[in-house]
């Protein structure tokens, strides 16, 4: 999940618009098994329908316009995901799915004004997860930091620069045989054309206005 800046319509400041949403779904579900024998290759998982699991959460969100200028937004998501049925691997009833975390959380804050620059920096936060189906090897949570900036030039081109992991947080991405990190800090800039390609579709439509 993210957040660019953008020159949408403003709603006055002080604005406030809360939601929510209660998750809950169950099916199949397919995933990584743990094997009791290793394959020929030593690969001590294999890929597999697992059976049936169900998973149950509460989406929350809402957001600011603290100012014409000014907008803040977060959300946060919590889910249970829980293997409810498991033929041929029992053990795995009741435990969390893989690669899964239950807490999610997103906080974004952006200075918008078109004359001058956008700027929004954005906190992205996970909770701890596992790898495994077994759930023995286990993924600390983490906090990450992004920056996004963007300056009109002329016409539709924009010059941008973005920044993901600020704080070159280093965490754990996956555990499958070998310790994997996220990415570290990484930068980038460039040009952006806006709205072009939006247009010229709008303008090949049938029935669209000047045809």
């Amino acid at each position: 999940m993210g957040h660019r800046g953008g020159r949408g319509g403003h709603r006055p400041a002080g604005a406030h618009r809360p939601r929510h949403r209660l998750l809950e779904r169950a099916g199949r579900a397919i995933t990584n098994v743990t094997l009791a024998t290793p394959l020929p290759d030593g690969t001590p998982r294999q890929r597999q329908n697992l059976g049936r699991a169900r998973v149950r959460g509460v989406e929350l969100g809402a957001d600011w316009r603290l100012s014409r200028q000014w907008l803040a937004l977060a959300a946060y998501t919590f889910v249970d995901p829980v293997v409810t049925r498991a033929p041929g691997q029992p053990d795995l009833v009741g435990r969390q799915l893989a690669q899964d975390p239950r807490h999610r959380g997103f906080l974004a804050v952006t200075f918008d004004a078109p004359s001058i620059v956008s700027v929004t920096a954005q906190l992205r936060v996970l909770g701890p997860q596992y790898e495994d189906d077994l759930n023995t090897r286990g993924m600390g949570g983490a906090a990450v930091v992004d920056l996004f900036v963007s300056r009109h030039l002329f016409w539709k081109v924009d010059a941008f620069g973005a920044v993901e992991n600020l704080f070159d947080r280093q965490y754990l991405a996956g555990r499958a045989g070998v310790d994997t990190l996220a990415p570290p800090f990484q930068a980038r800039v460039g040009l952006r054309l806006r709205d072009v390609f939006s247009e010229s579709s709008a303008r090949a439509a049938p029935g669209a206005p000047g045809r």
